[in-house]
């Protein structure tokens, strides 16, 4: 076999590995940059920071707000107001809101 036929055989993964790595940059070109602007950050030192342990502190802080305050909300809502059935009624299946019709008093 000759030596440029070893090459095209071996340059065969390596082409269509950039094809594809060219083409998830055209389809999401935010994504490509923020991941290439991290791995900049990360290999040039970045990672021990103050700015670095600021930047997590407030993630963290968002993340747990996020996870914590609708679980907190529904607890909140369950000790208030019971368990709901489906149809939004009152737990014991009865509508608490009425039918929007009057009740005539009789004497």
């Amino acid at each position: 076999m000759s030596s440029e036929a070893r090459l095209a055989v071996s340059d065969k993964p390596i082409t269509e590995f950039l094809t594809t790595f060219a083409a998830a940059i055209r389809r999401r070109p935010g994504r490509s940059l923020l991941i290439a602007a991290g791995t900049g950050y990360v290999v040039g030192g970045g990672i021990g920071t103050v700015l670095t342990a600021r930047l997590l502190g407030v993630f963290s802080r968002i993340a747990v707000r996020l996870a914590l305050v609708p679980i907190i909300a529904t607890g909140i809502e369950r000790a208030l107001y019971g368990e709901r059935n489906d149809t939004g009624g009152a737990p014991n299946g009865k509508s608490s809101r009425g039918n929007g019709q009057r009740k005539e008093a009789t004497s």
